[in-house]
């Protein structure tokens, strides 16, 4: 069977350093570990050797850093990990003379109370701003809407169809909507489309289902169903209120899967969910190379304790292209002149033992800490397992069954070392 020309395209490779011999000409879409939080930086490629390209900021924000609330989660992934100094590291990239437009989804603060950060310095760079939803969702960290040209107000509500400048890409509004009740932010989230040489990319907010339907209705009407190459999970890969449901996945049919779920997404709501992997799993593409990748279930099952719902995560190697942020502290994917994608991985999030990797991650075992992690061998692959016994020991603590939560410990007390 003859492979489409997109899919011959569509590359999976890791190097030390990517170089383009042309890097201006390429689409760059980073994602930052902002612990519980979505941070998008695209750089766009140029039309011309002589004017800048744009940079499109699409969310930024968190909700955990290196408090105390995020020391105590850390659980996975180390504890070397600064929100704002990931955020710095990769603008730092990107020289000052370019402009910026910011897209923020919808006003929830892990998704726009770091652009502030973001455009420190660059204030009198950014030419306009696009918000989901309705102002009165946005709290106090968002100087960003109230920036001016010559006395204007530059912010205005984004809209379906809305074109937005990405140099030599296409970038798209999609999905918009503006409900009032503070309640359904999630909803309002912005879709964003981005097209480059043939490569297509979903940008999703915490999108729920109707607003994936919107998107699937403009798809529909202006280009081909699928595959799309590239696919932002929504809402950092949780299911509630038809996010990520089975329809949309064989619908888009991404060839590559980000769950943009920071370190403290991961430990602390259970960022990407097993299930929604699963929904995506028979349409990424297989037999890349090995790299970390994370995912939780409800662990017992839909448990709460209090109002905490406790989890099992794993982390764990994986040839299938779909990546977590959490393991990270940034994936860059690059889309060049040639249509060809490059994933490239950023630093590992492993306190003490973090290291440059840009390739294949070689570190399988490790030594146990005191957090309950346990080593455990499932079909041949080694696994890094954890139950969240830190979490449910603080929300324990205040709650009124003494008893009940006794036995519920007793029960995800982590197991002894399996021998490997």
């Amino acid at each position: 069977m003859r492979l489409s020309k997109t899919l011959l395209n569509l590359l999976l490779i890791y190097t030390p350093l990517y170089c383009s011999a042309n890097a201006g000409s390429d689409l760059q879409l980073t994602w930052v570990n902002t612990a519980v939080g979505t941070c998008q930086i695209v750089s766009c490629p140029v039309v011309d050797s002589n004017t800048p390209s744009p940079i499109i900021i699409v969310d930024c924000g968190t909700k955990g850093g290196r408090g105390k609330s995020f020391v105590q989660n850390r659980s996975l992934f180390g504890i070397n990990n600064n929100p704002e100094d990931n955020i710095r590291s990769v603008m730092a990239e990107y020289s000052a003379d370019r402009d910026i437009t910011v897209v923020v989804s919808h006003g929830d603060g892990d998704h726009y109370n770091q652009i502030d950060t973001v455009i420190t310095g660059r204030e009198d760079k950014v030419t306009k701003v696009y918000y989901g939803g309705i102002l009165s969702n946005y709290g106090p960290k968002s100087k960003f809407l109230k920036l001016n040209i010559n006395g204007e107000l530059i912010a205005k509500p984004g809209a379906v169809d809305q074109e937005i400048e990405c140099g030599g890409a296409s970038a798209t509004i999609i999905s918009a909507f503006k409900d009032r009740n503070k309640n359904k932010k999630n909803l309002n989230s912005i879709v964003l489309f981005l097209e480059y040489k043939g490569m297509r990319v979903l940008l999703t907010g915490d999108a729920w289902g109707q607003t994936q339907e919107q998107a699937n209705t403009w798809i529909n009407n202006n280009r081909t169903s699928s595959p799309f190459t590239i696919l932002v999970s929504s809402h950092h890969g949780a299911h509630g209120h038809g996010s990520n449901n089975r329809k949309w996945a064989d619908f888009i049919k991404p060839k590559i899967v980000i769950h943009p779920s920071g370190t403290g997404s991961a430990d602390k709501f259970g960022h990407p969910f097993s299930r929604i992997t699963q929904f995506y799993e028979p349409h990424v593409k297989k037999g890349f190379p090995e790299h970390w990748m994370s995912s939780c279930t409800n662990q017992p099952p839909g448990r709460y304790v209090g109002r905490v719902l406790t989890l099992s995560c794993s982390k764990y190697l994986t040839q299938d292209a779909q990546y977590s942020v959490a393991p990270y502290k940034s994936i860059k994917a690059t889309i060049d002149v040639s249509g060809q994608v490059y994933i490239t991985l950023g630093e590992e999030n492993s306190g003490d033992r973090a290291s440059k990797v840009f390739g294949i991650a070689q570190r399988i075992r490790d030594s146990e800490d005191d957090l309950g992690i346990i080593f455990v061998q499932e079909k041949g692959i080694d696994e890094l397992s954890i139950q969240n016994t830190k979490i449910v020991k603080k929300t324990l603590s205040k709650n009124r069954s003494r008893r009940r939560s006794k036995r519920l410990m007793e029960r995800m007390k982590p197991k002894s070392n399996p021998s490997l």
